[in-house]
């Protein structure tokens, strides 16, 4: 719990010095690009912390195409033993 203290305090910290320097009307694209990513740092920092399994980037990306490649490898392997 500690940790998840510091971290946010270590975000507000940092977010707080950024906006200063962003303070202008041309830069609302800016602060509202910080405020996003800077929010889900301190949410996957956070997980982290609480020990919760995330998956990995290449596990994502097969879930997404597996439905995909698996038929499409399939026809492939018929078309390769068709004389």
């Amino acid at each position: 719990m500690l940790t998840i203290l510091l971290i946010l305090t270590l975000s507000i910290f940092l977010l707080y010095f950024e906006w200063k320097y962003l303070s202008k009307p041309k830069e609302q694209q800016d602060r509202i690009f910080l405020i996003i990513f800077m929010s889900v740092a301190v949410v996957l920092l956070s997980l982290h912390f609480f020990d919760v399994q995330l998956p990995y980037f290449t596990d994502i990306i097969s879930m997404i195409f597996d439905p995909i490649s698996a038929p499409l490898s399939k026809w492939l392997e018929s078309l390769q033993k068709q004389p």
